[in-house]
């Protein structure tokens, strides 16, 4: 096959394959909006036309799903929903092209720590050094997911001696955003300290 029939192959697969949960997650946010615009629709006419510059009844919305999104951030710090959630993710959420990878990047752009994302590693083969990230580990292997360039959303996964893994600190959205330019910038972290 053609190399630029097939990287643009590849390339739009797995721009499709990114897409995806993207667009799920519009879809349920267009969904949500609509259930807390039916909540707020007894309230739209004491809210005034325009509040600073926008439509007053659309910031009653908007204020209500980040209440919503609080309390259920606040929900989520118990043992017992974090459990559920941990279910559903293992058992229905899992089957999303790209999830775990989604959810990693979106937690490290947010600045906050997924308990069980992907920690970006170097990992020795041969004379050369590649990204990863590490998904488990114990005192004598660790498994590696290592993505593709530019897709990140497709790679292989390896089991490698721990003496060849460095933890690197620097956060995967970071990663990420390297890969799809196909490693540029990643040099610099050669030097960097063990996370």
């Amino acid at each position: 096959m053609n190399p630029f029939v097939s990287f643009i192959r590849t390339t739009v697969t797995g721009g499709i394959l990114f897409l995806i949960p993207v667009a799920l997650l519009i879809v349920l946010l267009e969904k949500a909006g609509a259930v807390v615009r039916k909540l707020t629709a007894p309230f739209d006419p004491l809210m005034p036309d325009r509040l600073l510059g926008f439509d007053g009844s659309a910031l009653l919305v908007v204020f209500l799903m980040i209440a919503i999104s609080f309390v259920a951030g606040l929900l989520f710090r118990s043992p017992r929903v974090k459990k559920w959630v941990a279910s559903i993710e293992d058992t229905v959420l899992i089957n999303i092209p790209g999830y775990s990878m989604m959810k990693t990047v979106v937690a490290d752009a947010l600045g906050q720590h997924a308990d069980d994302g992907l920690l970006p590693v170097w990992f020795q083969d041969g004379d050369a050094w590649k990204l990863a990230f590490l998904v488990e580990e114990d005192n004598r292997f660790c498994t590696l997911y290592c993505p593709g360039a530019p897709k990140v959303d497709s790679g292989e996964v390896v089991i490698v001696p721990a003496g060849l893994v460095r933890k690197i600190a620097i956060p995967s959205n970071k990663i990420t955003k390297s890969l799809k330019i196909f490693g540029k910038g990643a040099i610099a972290w050669m030097d960097m300290p063990k996370a």
